[in-house]
């Protein structure tokens, strides 16, 4: 017995150190959650795992609210075993410091505190015919516990980080992480050699807006013009307030005939869009300039794809505004003629 146990205790150890070494970074709750119930399968033939939280205010009686694993239900456990366990754990009027274990017949009922989160406290539960040895739980009830703490300073790390790189008048992406991303691009290209695509893109007479109708009316203008770009550009594009009312647009993956086509469409989506003064009920036409450049193509360093792109958009506001201006026909004449 001695031995049969020693070896489950190695194999269980084995098991939780693999499971441990995949969680340097959890992005995600749902992985945790998943890694925990594939080793609970199978090192100990355990049932499905769910997840539950309860409200920490007392305010709200009713009972346990499932979170995770709704669908393993039906298949393997009855609503009335489910039941019967979470009526134990509110009977305790308190939470879990670490786990339990209630038997019912032939068959253990493990619950494990996972940690507090949106004043919810969270645990686990999960049903096997065969005991788990204490050893194990102790080790996986610290594991699942220090993973969800780590996941939520993770969590705040990000939100943080993405607070620092939002624009507070547009809420889109600013500068700096314009800077960051293209960066990233850069090496996508070094490494997989996917080139993208840059547009830069300014409003026209936008100081006119300014100066006739106020700072707050210019701030709203540039919030819808936000949004309208916004809406005509996919998912996977990035869309940056660069300063003032310019804007910059990486086309990831993308070469200069996709940033021809994205350009004029935010031309007739911004032109066709009726612009609401909302302090005069006035309605306000606008039209936008836009540069396109790809890079390697035009550039080879993130500052020189911006300056391309920005020469462009220049380009587009000295030849009669509102247009957009591909860096291959400004800076190869003799393609613009073969297309004309």
């Amino acid at each position: 017995m001695a031995g049969k146990k020693s070896d489950t205790l190695i194999k269980g150890f084995q098991s939780m150190l693999d499971l441990v070494s995949g969680y340097n970074h959890v992005d995600e709750i749902r992985k945790l959650y998943e890694g925990v119930d594939k080793l609970l399968q199978e090192e100990f033939e355990a049932h499905p795992l769910l997840v539950y939280s309860k409200n920490l205010s007392g305010k709200n009686k009713e009972k346990c609210r499932l979170h995770w694993n709704k669908n393993a239900i039906p298949d393997n456990y009855s609503s009335d075993e489910v039941d019967e366990v979470l009526e134990l754990l509110e009977k305790q009027n308190t939470n879990l410091e670490s786990w339990e274990v209630y038997k019912s017949g032939k068959a253990s009922y493990y619950s494990a505190r996972i940690g507090l989160r949106e004043k919810q406290f969270f645990f686990c539960l999960w049903k096997v015919e065969k005991d788990i040895p204490v050893e194990i739980m102790n080790y996986l009830s610290r594991f699942i516990q220090n993973t969800h703490v780590m996941f939520q300073k993770w969590q705040a790390f990000e939100q943080a980080q993405d607070l620092i790189y939002k624009d507070d008048v547009t809420g889109l992406y600013n500068q700096r992480r314009l800077m960051k991303d293209l960066d990233t691009c850069i090496q996508n290209f070094e490494d997989f050699k996917q080139h993208f695509c840059v547009l830069f893109v300014d409003i026209d007479h936008f100081k006119s807006v300014n100066d006739g109708h106020g700072h707050i009316v210019g701030t709203q203008l540039l919030k819808d013009v936000a949004d309208v770009i916004h809406e005509t550009v996919r998912t996977s594009d990035f869309l940056y307030r660069y300063g003032g009312d310019e804007f910059v647009i990486i086309l990831p993956d993308e070469g200069i005939e996709t940033g021809k086509i994205v350009g004029e469409r935010i031309l007739k989506n911004v032109k066709n869009n009726h612009f609401t003064v909302h302090k005069t009920g006035e309605e306000k036409k606008i039209t936008v300039s836009i540069g396109v450049a790809t890079f390697p193509e035009h550039a080879s360093t993130r500052q020189d794809i911006l300056e391309i792109a920005d020469k462009m958009m220049y380009e587009a506001k000295n030849t009669g505004r509102g247009k957009v201006s591909p860096a291959d026909e400004v800076l190869d004449p003799k393609k613009k003629d073969k297309q004309a």
